[in-house]
């Protein structure tokens, strides 16, 4: 009986022994199941678009947000006056596949998930700059001279003299 109880036990315990290996390669299983489930279909954490944290969207959830940014009209501000844009207007166009491809580029790679937690990632937005943005720089005037001209004659030399009250602001498309 003695023997028989040690058989018992000794099986018994390398049953748990096999039990504790399965049970942990089923753990470790499920564990990198749920780390390719979330890197492929959420963004890491500290990533941000600007200054906008887009850690843990997905790439729907960031295209909502690109969207509504985009639903926000620029200003342009000359002086005391401030002007309002569309980006079409403008010729400015944000390029939103770009930015999530990028938003999810460091996904395929495992370091960088564990670097996330320690580093933030900033993400530029990608711009394309059309010809209609060169247009309206080069045709954008801003006008600040009073309404009035004034016409005047010399009696000296017997001609007119204008004045034309003009006060015009451009783009320099020289300077950054």
């Amino acid at each position: 009986m003695a023997v028989g109880s040690i058989m018992k036990r000794r099986i018994g315990h390398l049953w748990k022994r096999k039990r504790n290996k399965v049970l942990f390669g089923f753990i470790s299983i499920n564990i990198l199941l749920l780390f390719l489930l979330y890197s492929n279909l959420f963004t890491y954490p500290n990533t941000f678009i600007g200054s906008t944290n887009i850690s843990g969207k997905t790439a729907g959830q960031i295209r909502t947000i690109l969207n509504k940014e985009q639903a926000v009209l620029p200003k342009i501000q000359v002086k005391d006056r401030t002007y309002t844009y569309t980006y079409s207007q403008i010729g400015v166009v944000v390029d939103t596949q770009q930015t999530i491809r990028d938003a999810f580029a460091p996904n395929k790679k495992l370091f960088p998930f564990f670097g996330s937690f320690f580093f933030k990632r900033v993400i530029q937005n990608p711009l394309v700059f059309t010809q209609a943005f060169d247009q309206f720089i080069s045709d954008m005037t801003f006008n600040f001279g009073s309404p009035t001209d004034s016409v005047a004659v010399d009696p000296e030399t017997n001609s007119l003299l204008v004045a034309e009250n003009t006060e015009t602001y451009r783009f320099d498309k020289n300077k950054s």
